[in-house]
C-alpha cells in the first residue's frame, strides 16, 4: 500500500509539473507574440490636413481603445514595421479617390499578406481603394460607385441608422456585409452595402464625421476594433 503511494505521488507531482511547465511555455509564446506591441491600434490620419482626426479620437476615447496616433502629412507613410507593432490598423483618407498613396497602398498590402489586421474607414475610400486593386483582393468587395448626396444607411441587424455620404460595393466571397443603405426602398441605391468585413479587414464607406451621435461613432469603431482583435 505504501509503495502505491509512493507511485501515485510520484506521478502525480511528475503531472502537475508537465502541466505548469506547459502553462508556462503558453504564456512565454503570448508573452513573445505581443512583445515590442505598444497600443492595440494604429490610427493612421492620411486626411492631408483635412482635420478628420479629431471626431475619431474623441470616438476612440469614448470606446475606450487604446491607440497610437499616426500623421501621415508630419511623419510621412507608416512602415511594415510600425504596422507589425500593433493589433489592428485604422487608416483614415480625405473625401478624395485618391486618398491612400501608392506607398501606403503598398504597405497595407504587404501587411495583410503577413495576416494583419486593417480597418479603412471614409468616403471615397472604396475608390480608392480599387484604384490600387485592393478592394477585391484583400477587403471582400468590388467598388461600384459613391452617392453624390446623404442616405440613410443601417447596421445590417438594424441596431442603428444615420444619414451620411457614403460609397456602395458589391461583397464578393470573402466579404460580409455589414451596413447598408435604407430608407426609400425606390431609391436606385437601397439595399446597396456601404461596409465589408473579412476575416483580417473591416472596411466603411462613410465618414465618422458625419454621423451626428457621438455614441453611434463610437460604437461603430468598437464593433470595428474588437470584431478583427476577437477572430
Amino acid at each position: 500500500m505504501r509503495t502505491f503511494k509512493i507511485i501515485f505521488l510520484s506521478f502525480f507531482l511528475i503531472s502537475f509539473f508537465s502541466i505548469n511547465v506547459v502553462s508556462f511555455s503558453r504564456f512565454l509564446l503570448v508573452s513573445s507574440a505581443h512583445a515590442g506591441m505598444t497600443n492595440d491600434v494604429l490610427f493612421v490620419d492620411a486626411d492631408r490636413g483635412g482635420h478628420y482626426e479629431t471626431d475619431y479620437i474623441e470616438a476612440l476615447n469614448l470606446a475606450n481603445i487604446p491607440f497610437t496616433y499616426w500623421n501621415v502629412e508630419k511623419k510621412g507613410v507608416p512602415t511594415l514595421l510600425d504596422f507589425q507593432k500593433h493589433r489592428v490598423i485604422l487608416w483614415i483618407t480625405d473625401t478624395s479617390n485618391t486618398g491612400i498613396p501608392f506607398e501606403g497602398a503598398y504597405t497595407l498590402a504587404k501587411h495583410l499578406q503577413l495576416k494583419g489586421k486593417v480597418i479603412v474607414m471614409g468616403y471615397q475610400t472604396g475608390a480608392s481603394l480599387r484604384e490600387m486593386w485592393l478592394d477585391e483582393a484583400f477587403f471582400g468587395f468590388k467598388y461600384e460607385g459613391s452617392s453624390t448626396s446623404e442616405k440613410e444607411v443601417a447596421h445590417k441587424f438594424r441596431e442603428d441608422s444615420f444619414n451620411v455620404r457614403t460609397d456602395f460595393v458589391q461583397e464578393t466571397r470573402e466579404g460580409f456585409s455589414e451596413y447598408e443603405i435604407v430608407g426609400n426602398f425606390h431609391d436606385g441605391l437601397y439595399g446597396k452595402t456601404c461596409a465589408v468585413k473579412t476575416q483580417h479587414t473591416y472596411w466603411l464607406g462613410f465618414d465618422i464625421n458625419d454621423i451626428e451621435s457621438k455614441f453611434t461613432r463610437a460604437q461603430i469603431l468598437y464593433k470595428a476594433v474588437n470584431g478583427l482583435m476577437n477572430k
